[in-house]
């Protein structure tokens, strides 16, 4: 079955303008991502998916150089973006890789998407509950799931976040969560806020210095090592919680949106089964959240 794997990306970030395309060390951080995907077993492509947006064209150059193939699409709605760069692409089965985390794992990325092709289920997360270090997302989905989640999709956010659809309804797919032995999900090794920068850049000095594979074990033993990485990490730590979508306030107020914006349908809406639908989602949605 085909296998193509989206490194998500965009330049609009607020917290970290152009984040995607900021140098580490010498090299853009999407470029220091496909580095590190490229070594994934079982992959039949790689693409960016990026938006339509005309601030994304020094994004599309800088993966152009470096020979990564694009899709642009749509500017917020990831899921609707992925789905319809995948149905160009006819594949069977397809992974998300975030632009910001730079430093992942291929092996263990490799084992996942193995134990997603031979336990034949329909999706693969490590978000409920997150036990792998932030950045590090498996996230691996069928096609014909993924579709599940775009034609089913209600609310805004439910297409921002590529797959919460499924953490806020129930399916018949069969879903499995990819857990790690030792629970580092208060490990922060994405890039997501301005005093990130700091940290990636002295890692890769490090990892570059010395020549070293990047892997989770070889990530930990640099930052344990070095008592400025190790200080930094300790700043960059998050608390635990049920999914890994909990961890966000930005996330999180979408959510909250999610319910205002179903019952104002609701209330326009004059169709009785469609009115229905809007407010079981909403209460789905605030059951969830409440927990």
């Amino acid at each position: 079955m085909k296998t193509v794997l989206y490194i998500v990306a965009r330049l609009g970030s607020t917290r970290v303008p152009k984040k995607n395309i900021l140098s580490l060390n010498g090299i853009p951080m999407i470029i220091r991502t496909y580095n590190q995907v490229k070594k994934i077993s079982g992959i039949d492509k790689i693409r960016l998916a990026t938006t339509e947006s005309p601030i994304d064209d020094e994004l599309v150059e800088v993966a152009k150089k470096h020979n990564l193939d694009v899709f642009r699409g749509h500017s917020e709605y990831v899921l609707d973006r992925v789905f319809h760069a995948a149905s160009e692409d006819k594949a069977k089965i397809i992974l998300y890789a975030g632009g910001d985390g730079p430093l992942i794992d291929p092996e263990i990325y490799s084992k996942a998407l193995k134990d997603f092709k031979s336990k034949k289920i329909n999706f693969l997360t490590c978000y409920e509950p997150q036990t792998f270090p932030g950045g590090y997302d498996f996230n691996i989905i069928d096609f014909n799931s993924l579709k599940i989640a775009y034609e089913g999709a209600l609310v805004p956010s439910q297409r921002i976040n590529m797959f919460s659809f499924f953490t806020f309804n129930d399916t018949e797919i069969q879903k499995l969560n990819f857990e790690n032995e030792k629970d580092l999900s208060e490990t922060h090794f994405s890039l997501d806020y301005p005093e990130d920068i700091d940290f990636f850049n002295l890692m890769f000095s490090e990892i570059d210095a010395k020549g070293a594979k990047i892997n989770l074990e070889n990530t930990l033993k640099i930052i344990k090592d070095n008592e400025e990485l190790s200080r930094m990490r300790k700043n960059l730590s998050k608390p635990k919680s049920s999914n890994a979508l909990f961890n966000s306030v930005h996330i999180m107020k979408g959510f909250f949106k999610d319910i205002e914006f179903l019952m104002q349908l609701a209330k326009n809406e004059k169709d009785t089964n469609v009115k229905e639908k809007y407010l079981i989602q909403a209460s789905k949605i605030a059951k969830k959240l409440s927990e």
